[in-house]
């Protein structure tokens, strides 16, 4: 299991949990964004809402990678110790 579908499974160490609903908060503005540029019929405003929401997908995929570099870390530094 990766650790974003052990998130996504709703299994979220203490303190970690927010952070997913972050990412999962930036996923479904991507979605409303995207469901706003197909409802659109100006090409500028549906180009507008495609690029928030390539910018929305970007933010969650930054908050999953830290997610899963924190628990890395937290692993290493554990295995140290």
């Amino acid at each position: 299991m990766t650790v974003i579908s052990y998130f996504v499974g709703g299994i979220a160490p203490s303190g970690y949990a927010s952070a997913m609903t972050t990412a999962e908060h930036y996923r479904a503005q991507a979605a409303a964004q995207r469901a706003l540029a197909a409802k659109s019929d100006l090409a500028n405003r549906r180009a507008m809402h495609e690029r928030s929401a390539a910018m929305w997908d970007e933010m969650a995929q930054s908050a999953e990678d830290t997610i899963e570099r924190t628990l890395v870390n937290a692993a290493a530094k554990s295995a140290r110790a």
